[in-house]
């Protein structure tokens, strides 16, 4: 977790702070089998879904602006800087899809939940 935060860079801190957001309203609701938060979950997971995309644009704007540079500089090893940065680049999706899935599953447990106690 640790080498994906710092791959990942400073929008990694908004993925994780919106991720926790959502997720834990998920959770709780799910001890509760209640769904009375899921609106306020659902404007999270959107909240979310931005953050990682523009994370992730972010880092691949990043690695290609250095890309630039090393090949304008006669840097062999740009191809290679391209590829690792690429790879890192990836941190703000891998985080951000990991807790919208692991949020999505406490929503569906907690309606199911819900209506097995009502019903």
């Amino acid at each position: 977790m640790l080498t994906l935060m710092r791959d990942g860079g400073a929008p990694m801190l908004f993925v994780l702070l919106f991720g926790v957001l959502a997720l834990g309203p998920a959770i709780a609701s799910v001890f509760r089998a209640s769904s009375k938060n899921h609106g306020y979950v659902k404007w999270m997971l959107v909240t979310l879904l931005g953050s990682v995309v523009a994370g992730t644009a972010a880092d691949v704007g990043a690695t290609l602006k250095y890309v630039v540079k090393a090949k304008e500089h006669g840097d062999p090893a740009w191809s290679t800087a391209l590829l690792e940065g690429l790879q890192e680049s990836l941190s703000p999706a891998l985080l951000g899809v990991s807790f919208f899935t692991l949020t999505a599953l406490a929503v569906a447990v907690a309606k199911r939940r819900e209506v097995s106690r009502v019903g």
